[in-house]
């Protein structure tokens, strides 16, 4: 989010729907749920929590995204990060339902 508005002047009032959000900030997201203060980036949270590494060839990076065409490396390159972030959204989200599960050891005998 932070770079949409610093590179876009995309501001998270304008996509938030009412009382439902249509963002969320995993870097924020994985601090609360993990309880740690970390500045999480996508790679960094993919380590953490996925095990693995995500291409990031710095051509393709700081290529001119403001383009009005994508090359397909770019496209390739957006949609490894939109999966990335949706598994990485799952895994958070899950970790924090167990959390709020009772424990086994609280059940009624």
């Amino acid at each position: 989010m932070y770079k949409l508005h610093r590179d876009y002047e995309v501001h998270s009032d304008s996509i938030v729907s009412g009382e439902k959000r249509s963002t969320i900030e995993l870097s924020e997201f994985a601090n609360d749920v993990f309880g740690k203060r970390e500045q999480w980036s996508l790679q960094g949270l993919a380590e953490f929590l996925l095990g693995c590494s995500l291409r990031k060839d710095t051509s393709v990076r700081i290529s001119k995204w403001s383009s009005d065409v994508l090359s397909m490396q770019q496209i390739d390159y957006a949609a490894c990060d939109a999966f990335a972030s949706l598994l990485l959204f799952h895994k958070i989200n899950n970790h924090k339902k167990r959390m709020l599960q009772p424990s086994v050891f609280l059940q009624a005998e």
